[in-house]
Parts: structure tokens; sequence; C-alpha cells
């Protein structure tokens, strides 16, 4: 009797597509935590990249988010959900692989490119994924999807910290090592996701050319005012992300010591990371007690505030903390105040994605679900990359913690027009 209990257990996890979006998906976010500090490390610390090179990479691997965003999620939408994800996952870890490839910049760039392909390749197709299945099997509602997508949130940055710590381990004596090892799991993550249920999955027929799939998803967005704001916010932080991101690390790292070995500074930014991978679990656990309280009242009281009102309240809080703590790094001169800056900015910061993906989620219906995520995703890498080049070029001139500064002034703006949506929804 045990051993059939065991075995209706296995089989019902087989079954169930939550826990395959949750573990494997928590997996695969966590250690590409681990993968994107070797990399940083790897062209900061290795191969000394001025602000602009920095920059470049950031706007080469936007501009093909930029390009190829709305075309794979409208695959996704039109052919399967989960062999985009199958497919996204095994390029980026191909991609991380020909990261540290070689010390010239050329590679570096062409590794960017195919990271970028590999990122809309699963950009929103995932959600999509689970949603349909979920409601296909009479259950997934709003609440609970955005549950499921902060819990996952929460478990990548609970396995960030083992990813982080095996960086810098092997990190120490070779970068290089530590990506390529890493990257090999992240392959094997793709072919465990061939076993996800995919089981409800349709076409809508309507909409059954590429064309007509994009202009439905145009459609959709243009009609919801709500939506239309959400794009306009995810524009704005996209601006200043890269101050926050490369220049914001690229300020934490030259701040450890000119005479530290590119070991030194893997260990200083690996407990950095470490740091912000637990501020992160701390905030998502904040929001997510945030967001189920919200829920239950929505569900027992029919006045609650209605739809993502709640959403939008959490990411407008979470982006001016985020402004802040940049405007922390930008001012701050010991390594330990840039250190608490990059805190406040990046656990924010990143607990805020997930929001927006629920937010997007419950603005959107099934037939284009994976092109509105996918929309949205585009209007973020070419903010991104209009904002990277822009303000890696502004560090390249004047100076870092100028660069940082207006990536914090955009952030603020972002939060200020969120705070606006959510008072116009009442």
């Amino acid at each position: 009797m045990r051993r059939s209990g065991k075995t209706a257990r296995r089989r019902a996890t087989k079954r169930d597509p939550a826990w395959y979006f949750v573990r494997l998906g928590s997996i695969n976010d966590g250690l590409e935590w681990g993968l994107w500090l070797g990399l940083l490390i790897w062209w900061i610390d290795i191969l000394a990249f001025s602000p602009l090179e920095l920059a470049l990479t950031g706007t080469v691997l936007q501009f093909t988010v930029l390009v190829m965003e709305t075309p794979t999620g409208v695959l996704a939408d039109l052919h399967s959900r989960k062999w985009s994800v199958v497919i996204g996952t095994g390029l980026m870890a191909v991609a991380f692989g020909l990261s540290v490839a070689s010390r010239t910049l050329w590679v570096v760039l062409a590794a960017q490119v195919l990271a970028g392909i590999a990122w809309t390749f699963r950009s929103g197709a995932s959600i999509a994924w689970l949603t349909d299945e979920l409601r296909g099997e009479g259950r997934g509602n709003d609440h609970e999807i955005e549950q499921l997508i902060l819990r996952r949130h929460r478990w990548s940055m609970g396995i960030s910290l083992a990813a982080v710590s095996m960086m810098m381990m092997v990190g120490q004596s070779s970068i290089r090592l530590a990506v390529v090892l890493i990257a090999i799991v992240q392959f094997v993550l793709a072919v465990a996701w061939m076993f996800a249920p995919e089981r409800h999955f349709s076409a809508d027929q309507s909409h059954q050319t590429f064309v007509r799939q994009l202009r439905a998803g145009l459609a959709l967005v243009t009609h919801r005012p709500r939506l239309m704001r959400m794009l306009m916010i995810v524009g704005l932080t996209g601006l200043g992300t890269d101050a926050l991101d490369r220049l914001g690390f690229k300020r934490f790292v030259e701040s450890v010591g000119g005479d530290a070995g590119a070991g030194d500074s893997v260990v200083a930014t690996g407990v950095l990371v470490l740091v912000l991978a637990v501020g992160g679990i701390i905030v998502n656990l904040i929001v997510t007690r945030f967001v189920t309280k919200q829920g239950a009242t929505d569900e027992s009281n029919d006045d609650a505030e209605p739809g993502a009102a709640p959403l939008v309240l959490v990411a407008a809080v979470l982006f001016a903390v985020a402004a802040s703590g940049a405007m922390v790094v930008a001012l701050g001169a010991p390594i330990a105040v840039i250190g608490i800056g990059m805190l406040l900015q990046d656990a924010t910061r990143e607990s805020a994605y997930p929001v927006i993906e629920s937010w997007t989620n419950r603005e959107t219906t099934s037939d284009v679900r994976a092109t509105v995520h996918s929309l949205t995703g585009q209007v973020y890498a070419l903010s991104e990359m209009a904002g990277g080049f822009l303000l890696g070029l502004l560090a390249e001139l004047t100076n870092v913690p100028l660069a940082v500064s207006a990536g914090a002034a955009l952030f603020g703006a972002g939060s200020l027009l969120a705070f606006q949506t959510r008072a116009e929804s009442h």
C-alpha cells in the first residue's frame, strides 16, 4: 500500500503543471543569479570592460529581445508554450557557455544575441502555459496564479544562494569553469521541461496566422487603459535598469579596491549577491503576504479594490524604494554604504517583476496571453536598450555615480505613474 501510495503521488506530480512551474522555474531562475554574477566578474574584473562596453552588452541583448520578443510570443500562442520554454532554456544555457568561451568582445556580444533570443522564447510562455493548464483543470483563479508566481520568485532567491555560493567557491580558481558547470545544469533543466504536461493548449482559430495573432494582442493592449499605463511604467523603469544593474555592480566591484584580484572580487561581489538574495526573499514574503491578504478581502467583500489595483500599489512602492536605493549607490562612498544601496534597489526591483507579470496576466485573455506578455517584454527591451546606451555614454563622459542617479530618477518617475494609475482606478 505504501508503494502504491508513493506511485500515485509521483503520477499526480507529473500531472501537476504548478509543480513544474514552481520547481523547475525557480531552479532555473536561481541558477541564473549565479551565472550572471560570473559574467559580471568576467566582464568587469577580468576583461576590464569600460562603462560604454559594459552598456553595449546590455544594448545588444535588449536589441535582440526587441526584434525577437513579439515573433516568439506569437509562435508560442500559435504552436506551444511548453516547447517555447524548452527551447529558451536550452539556448540560454548555450549562451552562458559561449559568453566565457573567449575574451574577445565580439564573441561576448554574439553570446548576448543568443541570450536575447533564448529570453524571448521563455518570456511570458511559462506563465501563459501555467494559466491555461490550471484553468483547463477547473482551477487557477487570478489569486492562485499570483501566489504561484510569487512563490517561484521566492524559491528562486533561495536557490540562488546555492548557485552564488558555488560561483564564489569555484570562481576563485576559475570563473570560466564555474559558469560552464552551472550552464550544464541549466541545460539539464531544459530536458526536464520536456516532460511537463500541455493538455489544455489550443490556438484560437480566428487568429491562426502570425499577423492576425499580433493584431489581436495589440488590439487588447490599446483597448485596456490600465494595461497601456503599465507598459509606460515598464518603459520608464526599463530606461533606468542598466544604471541599477551593470553600472551599479561596476561601482561596487571597483570600490572593492584596485589591488584586489579576480578571486577577491568574486568573493566580495558574491557576498553582496547572497545578501541581495536574502533581501529578495524577505521582500517577496512581505509582498506575498499583502497580496494574499488582499485576495482574501476581495473574495469576502464585494466592495473591495477591483482587479489589479493591489498589484499596482505594490509595484509603485517597490519602484519607489528601488529609486531610493539607487540614489544611495550613487552618493555612497564606503563599500558598505554602496552595498546597502544595492540591497535596497535590487531586492525591491527584483520583487517588482513578478508583480508586473501578475498585473499583465490579469489584464489579458487566453488566446493572446503569451503575445501580450511578449509585447510587454518588447517595450522593456526597447527602453533598456536606449537607456543602457545613453546612461553608459553618460557614465563614460562624466562618471558612474551621475549615470546611476539618472537611473534612480527614472525609477522614481515609474513609481509616481504607478501611484497615479492606482488612484485613477478608484
